[in-house]
């Protein structure tokens, strides 16, 4: 059990993943996607997405390991955090989370 010092990266070496292969990006894309893979591999860095990440574990039609890397930094961290509207009907799991505040605005 590494449930201090695991490394993402040895998992990706693990992962089913061929980097020759170029996928079709249908209208089931995301589906397909986690069909095809062996196990999925995340890094939630927000409440929210780690809810969504769950909720979609849980209605997936079928069943795949789901290995969570998340900064013990974040627990307590007062800006980790998410609104409520954030998980509310209509929303999903965000694969990239897109910079807010003033950073974004003047680099």
């Amino acid at each position: 059990p590494e449930h201090s010092s695991g490394r993402m990266e040895r998992f990706l070496q693990l992962s089913n993943d061929d980097d020759s292969f170029i996928p079709n990006f249908g209208e089931n894309f995301d589906a397909q996607q986690l069909y095809e893979t062996n196990w999925i591999i995340a890094n939630c860095s927000t409440p929210a997405n780690m809810f969504h990440i769950l909720r979609r574990q849980i209605l997936l039609p079928f069943r795949k390991p789901l290995v969570v890397f998340t900064p013990k930094s974040l627990l307590r961290h007062p800006d980790a955090r998410s609104s409520f509207d954030d998980m509310l009907p209509g929303t999903s799991f965000q694969r990239l989370i897109p910079e807010r505040g003033p950073a974004r605005d003047a680099p």
